[in-house]
Protein backbone atom coordinates (compact mmCIF):
# COMPACT_ATOMS: atom_id res chain seq x y z
CA UNK A 1 0.00 0.00 0.00
CA UNK A 2 1.37 3.63 -0.77
CA UNK A 3 1.06 5.87 1.68
CA UNK A 4 -1.42 9.48 1.51
CA UNK A 5 1.59 11.53 2.06
CA UNK A 6 3.10 10.60 -1.31
CA UNK A 7 -0.36 11.08 -2.94
CA UNK A 8 -0.17 13.20 -6.29
CA UNK A 9 -2.58 16.32 -6.86
CA UNK A 10 -5.10 14.97 -9.55
CA UNK A 11 -7.85 17.09 -11.36
CA UNK A 12 -11.34 16.41 -10.13
CA UNK A 13 -13.36 14.38 -11.78
CA UNK A 14 -17.79 15.10 -12.08
CA UNK A 15 -19.75 12.10 -11.90
CA UNK A 16 -23.67 12.55 -12.05
CA UNK A 17 -25.42 13.71 -9.49
CA UNK A 18 -27.86 11.36 -8.17
CA UNK A 19 -30.57 11.48 -5.50
CA UNK A 20 -30.23 8.13 -4.38
CA UNK A 21 -27.57 7.87 -1.18
CA UNK A 22 -26.44 4.55 -1.72
CA UNK A 23 -23.78 3.96 -3.76
CA UNK A 24 -23.71 4.12 -7.49
CA UNK A 25 -22.82 1.02 -9.51
CA UNK A 26 -21.88 0.74 -12.99
CA UNK A 27 -20.75 -2.42 -14.71
CA UNK A 28 -18.82 -2.27 -17.96
CA UNK A 29 -18.81 -5.86 -19.49
CA UNK A 30 -16.10 -7.05 -22.46
CA UNK A 31 -13.90 -9.24 -23.27
CA UNK A 32 -11.48 -8.35 -21.45
CA UNK A 33 -12.51 -7.72 -18.04
CA UNK A 34 -15.53 -6.94 -15.83
CA UNK A 35 -15.58 -3.84 -14.09
CA UNK A 36 -18.14 -2.74 -10.89
CA UNK A 37 -17.23 0.88 -9.50
CA UNK A 38 -18.52 1.98 -6.61
CA UNK A 39 -18.71 5.49 -5.99
CA UNK A 40 -20.30 7.82 -2.92
CA UNK A 41 -23.19 9.62 -3.02
CA UNK A 42 -21.18 12.74 -3.53
CA UNK A 43 -21.95 14.50 -7.33
CA UNK A 44 -17.58 14.73 -7.23
CA UNK A 45 -14.67 12.52 -6.29
CA UNK A 46 -12.96 15.00 -5.00
CA UNK A 47 -15.58 15.42 -2.14
CA UNK A 48 -14.77 12.28 -1.07
CA UNK A 49 -12.06 10.79 0.71
CA UNK A 50 -9.63 8.29 -0.65
CA UNK A 51 -10.18 5.16 -0.26
CA UNK A 52 -6.64 3.96 1.37
CA UNK A 53 -7.13 0.57 3.26
CA UNK A 54 -8.72 -2.77 1.84
CA UNK A 55 -9.67 -6.34 3.63
CA UNK A 56 -11.82 -9.22 2.79
CA UNK A 57 -13.63 -11.35 5.80
CA UNK A 58 -11.97 -14.46 5.93
CA UNK A 59 -15.52 -15.88 4.93
CA UNK A 60 -15.31 -14.01 1.76
CA UNK A 61 -18.72 -12.13 2.46
CA UNK A 62 -17.93 -8.90 3.26
CA UNK A 63 -14.98 -5.93 1.65
CA UNK A 64 -13.87 -3.90 4.34
CA UNK A 65 -12.42 -0.09 3.29
CA UNK A 66 -10.50 2.54 5.06
CA UNK A 67 -10.62 6.12 4.78
CA UNK A 68 -9.93 9.42 6.68
CA UNK A 69 -13.65 8.93 7.23
CA UNK A 70 -13.36 5.70 9.10
CA UNK A 71 -14.02 2.25 8.46
CA UNK A 72 -16.79 0.93 6.15
CA UNK A 73 -18.28 -2.63 5.72
CA UNK A 74 -19.76 -3.98 2.40
CA UNK A 75 -21.41 -7.08 1.22
CA UNK A 76 -19.76 -9.29 -1.10
CA UNK A 77 -20.22 -9.43 -4.52
CA UNK A 78 -22.63 -6.52 -4.60
CA UNK A 79 -20.46 -4.10 -2.53
CA UNK A 80 -23.78 -2.61 -0.82
CA UNK A 81 -22.79 -0.73 2.36
CA UNK A 82 -23.22 -2.88 5.36
CA UNK A 83 -22.31 -0.67 7.85
CA UNK A 84 -19.80 1.80 9.33
CA UNK A 85 -17.15 1.19 11.95
CA UNK A 86 -15.71 3.83 14.07
CA UNK A 87 -11.93 3.91 14.82
CA UNK A 88 -10.11 6.78 16.58
CA UNK A 89 -6.94 6.00 14.03
CA UNK A 90 -6.58 8.79 12.26
CA UNK A 91 -5.67 8.71 7.99
CA UNK A 92 -6.65 4.97 7.97
CA UNK A 93 -3.97 2.76 5.81
CA UNK A 94 -4.14 -0.51 6.39
CA UNK A 95 -6.67 -3.43 7.34
CA UNK A 96 -5.64 -6.89 8.50
CA UNK A 97 -8.52 -8.93 10.07
CA UNK A 98 -7.40 -12.04 12.09
CA UNK A 99 -7.44 -16.12 10.82
CA UNK A 100 -10.62 -16.51 12.94
CA UNK A 101 -12.49 -13.38 11.95
CA UNK A 102 -13.05 -12.46 15.35
CA UNK A 103 -10.68 -9.22 15.65
CA UNK A 104 -9.71 -6.35 13.30
CA UNK A 105 -6.21 -4.22 12.96
CA UNK A 106 -6.67 -0.99 12.27
CA UNK A 107 -2.84 1.21 11.40
CA UNK A 108 -2.39 4.87 9.87
CA UNK A 109 -1.65 7.97 11.61
CA UNK A 110 0.25 11.09 10.62
CA UNK A 111 3.20 11.20 8.27
CA UNK A 112 6.22 12.76 10.40
CA UNK A 113 3.62 13.55 13.79
CA UNK A 114 2.09 9.63 15.19
CA UNK A 115 1.57 6.18 14.58
CA UNK A 116 -1.32 4.34 15.94
CA UNK A 117 -2.80 1.16 15.79
CA UNK A 118 -6.27 -0.44 17.27
CA UNK A 119 -7.63 -3.33 17.46
CA UNK A 120 -11.85 -4.14 17.01
CA UNK A 121 -14.12 -6.94 17.43
CA UNK A 122 -15.06 -7.77 14.39
CA UNK A 123 -18.61 -9.02 15.17
CA UNK A 124 -19.93 -5.73 17.31
CA UNK A 125 -16.99 -3.22 16.45
CA UNK A 126 -16.10 -2.65 20.08
CA UNK A 127 -12.32 -1.42 20.45
CA UNK A 128 -10.31 -3.61 21.79
CA UNK A 129 -7.05 -2.02 22.31
CA UNK A 130 -5.51 1.83 20.96
CA UNK A 131 -2.39 2.58 21.24
CA UNK A 132 0.25 5.56 20.01
CA UNK A 133 3.55 3.41 19.16
CA UNK A 134 5.74 5.70 16.98
CA UNK A 135 6.46 9.57 16.14
CA UNK A 136 5.52 8.68 12.31
CA UNK A 137 2.72 7.05 10.69
CA UNK A 138 2.55 3.16 10.68
CA UNK A 139 1.69 1.85 7.40
CA UNK A 140 1.16 -1.57 7.82
CA UNK A 141 0.81 -4.38 10.29
CA UNK A 142 -0.61 -7.53 10.79
CA UNK A 143 -1.79 -10.86 13.48
CA UNK A 144 1.22 -12.70 14.46
CA UNK A 145 1.29 -16.43 15.46
CA UNK A 146 4.43 -16.69 17.44
CA UNK A 147 4.74 -20.24 18.11
CA UNK A 148 3.88 -22.09 21.37
CA UNK A 149 0.26 -20.96 21.97
CA UNK A 150 1.28 -17.14 21.44
CA UNK A 151 -0.21 -14.66 19.56
CA UNK A 152 1.10 -10.83 18.59
CA UNK A 153 0.66 -7.88 16.34
CA UNK A 154 3.58 -6.27 13.95
CA UNK A 155 3.69 -3.18 12.76
CA UNK A 156 5.79 -1.24 9.86
CA UNK A 157 6.46 2.24 11.30
CA UNK A 158 7.31 5.39 9.78
CA UNK A 159 10.64 6.09 11.63
CA UNK A 160 12.13 3.01 9.70
CA UNK A 161 11.69 0.45 12.31
CA UNK A 162 9.17 -2.59 12.65
CA UNK A 163 7.68 -3.64 15.88
CA UNK A 164 6.11 -6.85 17.61
CA UNK A 165 3.77 -6.49 20.16
CA UNK A 166 2.50 -9.60 22.17
CA UNK A 167 -1.07 -10.36 23.48
CA UNK A 168 -1.34 -11.54 26.29
CA UNK A 169 -3.61 -14.63 27.28
CA UNK A 170 -6.65 -12.38 27.12
CA UNK A 171 -5.51 -11.32 23.81
CA UNK A 172 -4.59 -7.78 25.19
CA UNK A 173 -1.70 -6.20 23.55
CA UNK A 174 1.01 -4.96 25.65
CA UNK A 175 1.92 -1.36 26.41
CA UNK A 176 5.60 -1.37 24.92
CA UNK A 177 6.95 -4.02 21.89
CA UNK A 178 8.82 -7.28 22.67
CA UNK A 179 11.00 -6.70 19.77
CA UNK A 180 12.02 -4.04 17.59
CA UNK A 181 13.51 -4.62 13.86
CA UNK A 182 15.83 -2.15 12.81
CA UNK A 183 17.86 -1.82 10.16
CA UNK A 184 16.14 -0.10 7.31
CA UNK A 185 17.31 2.97 6.46
CA UNK A 186 14.10 4.58 5.01
CA UNK A 187 10.79 4.47 5.94
CA UNK A 188 8.96 0.95 6.58
CA UNK A 189 6.04 0.29 3.71
CA UNK A 190 5.14 -3.55 3.99
CA UNK A 191 5.20 -6.67 6.13
CA UNK A 192 4.48 -9.40 5.50
CA UNK A 193 4.76 -13.14 7.39
CA UNK A 194 6.15 -16.78 6.32
CA UNK A 195 4.89 -19.49 8.55
CA UNK A 196 3.90 -19.62 12.09
CA UNK A 197 4.80 -21.79 14.94
CA UNK A 198 8.29 -21.49 15.56
CA UNK A 199 9.69 -24.32 13.39
CA UNK A 200 12.92 -23.87 11.18
CA UNK A 201 10.90 -23.16 8.23
CA UNK A 202 8.56 -20.88 10.62
CA UNK A 203 8.56 -17.08 11.99
CA UNK A 204 10.17 -15.73 8.91
CA UNK A 205 9.25 -11.66 8.99
CA UNK A 206 9.76 -9.84 5.72
CA UNK A 207 9.40 -6.15 5.83
CA UNK A 208 9.94 -3.16 2.03
CA UNK A 209 10.82 0.27 2.61
CA UNK A 210 12.08 3.32 0.88
CA UNK A 211 15.78 2.28 0.92
CA UNK A 212 15.30 0.15 -1.90
CA UNK A 213 15.01 -3.24 -0.17
CA UNK A 214 13.41 -5.83 0.72
CA UNK A 215 14.62 -7.90 3.75
CA UNK A 216 14.52 -10.98 5.93
CA UNK A 217 14.30 -11.15 9.80
CA UNK A 218 13.96 -14.09 11.96
CA UNK A 219 10.41 -13.63 13.83
CA UNK A 220 11.24 -15.32 17.04
CA UNK A 221 14.61 -13.72 17.80
CA UNK A 222 14.36 -10.35 15.45
CA UNK A 223 18.04 -11.59 13.52
CA UNK A 224 17.97 -9.90 10.36
CA UNK A 225 19.08 -13.02 8.00
CA UNK A 226 19.14 -11.75 4.64
CA UNK A 227 18.80 -8.22 2.62
CA UNK A 228 17.68 -7.97 -0.94
CA UNK A 229 18.48 -4.50 -2.42
CA UNK A 230 18.41 -4.97 -6.04
CA UNK A 231 15.56 -2.45 -6.62
CA UNK A 232 16.69 0.43 -8.05
CA UNK A 233 13.96 3.05 -6.26
CA UNK A 234 11.58 3.05 -3.42
CA UNK A 235 9.70 -0.25 -2.52
CA UNK A 236 6.27 0.80 -2.47
CA UNK A 237 4.38 -2.97 -1.74
CA UNK A 238 4.86 -6.95 -1.19
CA UNK A 239 2.67 -9.72 -1.67
CA UNK A 240 3.22 -13.43 -0.93
CA UNK A 241 2.26 -16.20 -3.35
CA UNK A 242 -0.76 -18.37 -1.80
CA UNK A 243 -0.24 -21.85 -1.95
CA UNK A 244 -3.04 -23.53 -2.81
CA UNK A 245 -4.93 -26.71 -1.01
CA UNK A 246 -4.46 -29.76 -1.45
CA UNK A 247 -6.65 -31.53 -3.63
CA UNK A 248 -6.64 -33.16 -7.33
CA UNK A 249 -6.79 -29.50 -8.80
CA UNK A 250 -3.57 -28.65 -7.02
CA UNK A 251 -0.98 -26.68 -9.47
CA UNK A 252 2.34 -28.33 -8.89
CA UNK A 253 3.97 -25.11 -10.50
CA UNK A 254 2.20 -22.76 -7.62
CA UNK A 255 2.59 -25.23 -4.74
CA UNK A 256 6.34 -26.22 -4.89
CA UNK A 257 9.57 -24.65 -4.04
CA UNK A 258 10.46 -21.84 -1.23
CA UNK A 259 7.82 -19.09 -0.85
CA UNK A 260 7.34 -16.40 -3.97
CA UNK A 261 7.28 -12.89 -2.74
CA UNK A 262 6.27 -10.40 -4.96
CA UNK A 263 7.43 -6.85 -4.82
CA UNK A 264 6.81 -3.49 -6.62
CA UNK A 265 9.24 0.05 -6.54
CA UNK A 266 9.47 3.31 -8.16
CA UNK A 267 11.86 1.58 -10.90
CA UNK A 268 8.78 0.64 -12.82
CA UNK A 269 9.36 -3.33 -11.75
CA UNK A 270 7.65 -6.32 -10.24
CA UNK A 271 10.13 -8.84 -9.54
CA UNK A 272 9.35 -12.21 -7.84
CA UNK A 273 11.64 -13.42 -5.15
CA UNK A 274 12.41 -16.78 -3.09
CA UNK A 275 13.26 -14.59 -0.10
CA UNK A 276 14.01 -17.43 2.12
CA UNK A 277 17.03 -18.46 0.36
CA UNK A 278 17.76 -14.81 -0.99
CA UNK A 279 17.26 -15.87 -4.53
CA UNK A 280 15.63 -12.98 -7.25
CA UNK A 281 13.89 -15.65 -9.68
CA UNK A 282 12.91 -12.66 -12.53
CA UNK A 283 11.26 -9.16 -13.08
CA UNK A 284 8.72 -7.19 -15.39
CA UNK A 285 9.36 -3.97 -16.30
CA UNK A 286 5.70 -1.82 -16.50
CA UNK A 287 5.03 0.80 -18.41
CA UNK A 288 4.13 2.60 -15.35
CA UNK A 289 4.80 2.82 -11.57
CA UNK A 290 2.83 0.47 -9.58
CA UNK A 291 0.98 1.51 -6.00
CA UNK A 292 -0.02 -1.74 -5.33
CA UNK A 293 0.27 -5.96 -6.23
CA UNK A 294 -1.60 -8.57 -4.86
CA UNK A 295 -2.30 -12.03 -6.48
CA UNK A 296 -5.43 -13.62 -7.65
CA UNK A 297 -6.65 -16.36 -5.23
CA UNK A 298 -5.14 -19.25 -7.07
CA UNK A 299 -1.41 -18.06 -6.91
CA UNK A 300 -1.56 -18.15 -10.98
CA UNK A 301 -1.29 -14.35 -11.59
CA UNK A 302 -0.22 -11.55 -9.92
CA UNK A 303 -1.77 -8.02 -10.71
CA UNK A 304 -0.51 -4.53 -10.36
CA UNK A 305 -2.15 -0.90 -9.54
CA UNK A 306 -0.65 1.85 -11.68
CA UNK A 307 -0.44 5.16 -11.10
CA UNK A 308 -2.29 6.29 -13.59
CA UNK A 309 -5.19 3.73 -12.64
CA UNK A 310 -4.66 1.03 -14.37
CA UNK A 311 -4.63 -2.87 -13.83
CA UNK A 312 -1.53 -4.71 -15.19
CA UNK A 313 -1.61 -8.38 -15.37
CA UNK A 314 1.85 -10.82 -14.90
CA UNK A 315 2.36 -14.14 -15.51
CA UNK A 316 4.94 -15.05 -12.39
CA UNK A 317 6.29 -17.77 -14.43
CA UNK A 318 7.11 -15.61 -17.10
CA UNK A 319 7.21 -12.71 -15.82
CA UNK A 320 4.92 -11.49 -18.93
CA UNK A 321 2.12 -9.08 -19.24
CA UNK A 322 -0.99 -10.14 -20.31
CA UNK A 323 -2.78 -10.50 -21.97
CA UNK A 324 -0.79 -11.79 -24.86
CA UNK A 325 -1.36 -12.62 -28.87
CA UNK A 326 -0.19 -9.16 -30.02
CA UNK A 327 -2.51 -7.15 -28.38
CA UNK A 328 -0.67 -4.32 -26.69
CA UNK A 329 -3.11 -2.89 -24.66
CA UNK A 330 -2.06 -5.07 -22.03
CA UNK A 331 -3.49 -2.58 -19.02
CA UNK A 332 -7.22 -2.13 -18.20
CA UNK A 333 -8.16 1.04 -17.12
CA UNK A 334 -10.15 0.57 -13.77
CA UNK A 335 -10.06 3.91 -11.84
CA UNK A 336 -9.22 7.88 -12.70
CA UNK A 337 -6.77 8.60 -10.80
CA UNK A 338 -4.56 7.41 -8.43
CA UNK A 339 -5.07 3.94 -6.84
CA UNK A 340 -4.02 3.15 -2.84
CA UNK A 341 -4.59 -0.72 -2.34
CA UNK A 342 -4.98 -3.51 -4.35
CA UNK A 343 -6.65 -7.03 -2.94
CA UNK A 344 -7.64 -10.43 -4.51
CA UNK A 345 -11.76 -10.57 -4.68
CA UNK A 346 -12.98 -13.16 -2.18
CA UNK A 347 -13.99 -15.73 -5.48
CA UNK A 348 -12.66 -15.65 -9.53
CA UNK A 349 -10.17 -14.55 -11.20
CA UNK A 350 -10.71 -10.94 -10.13
CA UNK A 351 -9.12 -8.17 -7.73
CA UNK A 352 -10.62 -4.65 -6.32
CA UNK A 353 -8.55 -2.00 -6.45
CA UNK A 354 -9.68 1.22 -4.27
CA UNK A 355 -8.15 5.22 -4.78
CA UNK A 356 -8.74 8.71 -5.16
CA UNK A 357 -12.18 9.84 -4.50
CA UNK A 358 -13.69 6.77 -2.88
CA UNK A 359 -13.53 5.25 -6.02
CA UNK A 360 -13.30 0.83 -5.76
CA UNK A 361 -13.47 -1.18 -8.64
CA UNK A 362 -13.36 -4.71 -9.58
CA UNK A 363 -11.79 -6.23 -12.58
CA UNK A 364 -11.61 -9.63 -13.84
CA UNK A 365 -8.42 -11.05 -15.02
CA UNK A 366 -8.61 -11.11 -19.26
CA UNK A 367 -9.75 -14.41 -20.52
CA UNK A 368 -7.56 -15.56 -23.01
CA UNK A 369 -7.01 -18.50 -25.46
CA UNK A 370 -4.55 -21.26 -24.73
CA UNK A 371 -2.57 -19.69 -27.78
CA UNK A 372 -2.45 -16.22 -25.76
CA UNK A 373 -5.12 -15.13 -28.72
CA UNK A 374 -8.58 -13.85 -27.20
CA UNK A 375 -12.06 -15.32 -27.51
Amino acid sequence: MISQHRRQTDSCIMMPSTANRDALFMAIQSAACTIIIAFGASAGLCAEPAITALAISQDGQYVLTGSQAGITVRSWPDLHVVRQLATEVDHVHHLALSEDDQRLLITGGVPADFGAFQVLAWSSGDSLHKAIVTNDVILAGDFAELGNGHHGIVVACGDNSTCLYELDRNLTVEKEPTKVFRGHSRRVTALELLGGGGGDEAGWLLTTAYDHSLRVWELSSGRLRRTLDLHRGPVYDMAVRPRPRRGPATDSAVGSGPPMVATCGADRTVRFWQPTIGRLMRFATLPVEANAICWTRDGRHLAAAGQDGSILWIEPETAKLLPRGGDRNVAVRAISGWPYELEAAPDGDAVIVAGQGGQLCVVTLPRTEPNGQRP
